[in-house]
């Protein structure tokens, strides 16, 4: 009986021994996990910023083409058929649109 209890007792030490090593490669793990994890969020949220912004500027450039479609629709109306007001709004719309695209002229008041 003394053969078991000092293997007991041997077995019984090294486990505690074995325990603080196994605690310490656990903590390890998981350290290592939390860091790799973290690591494919940051790159994940790269990606997706980088969609997101691609899609902004896809958006914009639709948005922009709808207005340059809708302007000139409304420069190639021909006036003459509508009512005096649908005319009067229209030529006003037109005129905003011409002063945009046609640069104004020097003011000649200002020349030397």
């Amino acid at each position: 009986m003394g053969r078991d209890t000092s293997k007991a007792a041997k077995k019984a030490s090294s486990s505690w021994s074995e325990t603080p090593s196994v605690g310490q490669e656990f903590t390890s793990l998981l350290s290592n996990m939390h860091i790799e994890k973290m690591s494919v969020f940051t790159k994940s949220d790269d990606t997706v910023s980088l969609h997101l912004t691609k899609l902004l500027e896809v958006e914009r450039e639709k948005v922009a083409l709808g207005k340059a479609q809708h302007e000139e629709k409304i420069m190639a109306m021909d006036l003459s058929m509508c009512n005096p007001a649908q005319r009067a709004v229209y030529a006003a719309w037109q005129a905003e649109i011409a002063s945009r695209v046609v640069p104004r002229p020097p003011n000649p008041t200002n020349t030397p």
